[in-house]
């Protein structure tokens, strides 16, 4: 259980994050994941059975220097 925001190169959301994440590479949210809040990354996966509730924005990050 994470109440709070999530910044991360990948994450792999299994449990209840209340809060708004940002994923660098991808996220994923697994079938027993649950997210309220906003996610934002450029590869999106939200399996069977999970619960997502928020925007989703998904546009590619800058080059990293």
């Amino acid at each position: 259980v994470i109440d709070g925001n999530i910044y991360a190169d990948q994450a792999i959301i299994d449990g209840y994050v209340r809060g708004n994440i940002r994923a660098e590479s991808r996220l994923v949210i697994s079938g027993t994941g649950r997210v309220v809040g906003n996610i934002q990354s450029p590869s999106v996966r939200v399996e069977f059975g999970a619960f997502f509730e928020g925007r989703c924005r998904m546009e590619e990050s800058p080059a990293k220097g």
